[in-house]
């Protein structure tokens, strides 16, 4: 496991930065989604989402991987449109 770590960060250290950074946005919000899954105040649990999925979709093009941007990008999108539900209802 430590080798993976460590091939990832030597392959492109920015890209290891934003995908730990990512790592901690998205762990906090599915953590929060988690505990408060009776009745979560999603004002709060979307932008984590967001921040998140939008560094993890850099990282994902900083190394070229185009199903895992899309599909990070496609997040960040609805992310955005639930922030949006959320903020008007």
């Amino acid at each position: 496991m430590i080798s993976i770590f460590q091939k990832s960060f030597q392959s492109d250290p920015n890209a290891f930065l934003f995908e730990a950074i990512s790592f901690v946005f998205i762990i906090c919000a599915s953590l929060t989604l988690a505990i408060n899954a009776a009745d979560p105040d999603m004002k709060l649990v979307y932008p984590f989402f967001i921040i998140g999925n939008t560094l993890q979709a850099y990282a994902a093009y900083r190394r070229g991987s185009v199903w895992l941007l899309i599909l990070t990008f496609y997040f960040t999108i609805i992310n955005i449109l639930g922030l949006c539900v959320s903020l008007t209802g």
